[in-house]
């Protein structure tokens, strides 16, 4: 199984590709947003197994056009909470004090 996650901007989306069952990332590919950005990167998932999740973050007024995308092509999607996400954002811009 693949997991595909999405860091979605109104402009573009990186999706990585990570193996569920060791973790490890196979690959990443950035589009532009729009039909044929979503295109290009659903031939590239495909291209990476049979069996994919795509995961989401739950930022609809971002995220919805790809979403309706690959739904409407028979891909299997789910929604990541924002708020799953938000602790992983301020561990990674806090700074350390030593």
């Amino acid at each position: 199984m693949i997991v595909l996650g999405a860091d979605m901007h109104k402009r573009s989306h990186t999706i990585a590709a990570i193996d569920a069952a060791s973790g490890a990332m196979l690959s990443e590919r950035t589009a532009q947003v729009g039909v044929r950005g979503f295109d290009e990167l659903l031939g590239w998932a495909r291209g990476l197994g049979e069996q994919r999740v795509w995961a989401l973050e739950d930022c609809r007024h971002v995220s919805g056009s790809f979403e309706r995308f690959l739904i409407g092509r028979g891909e299997r999607v789910i929604r990541v909470p924002t708020t799953l996400m938000a602790g992983e954002r301020r561990g990674v811009t806090s700074r350390s004090v030593v």
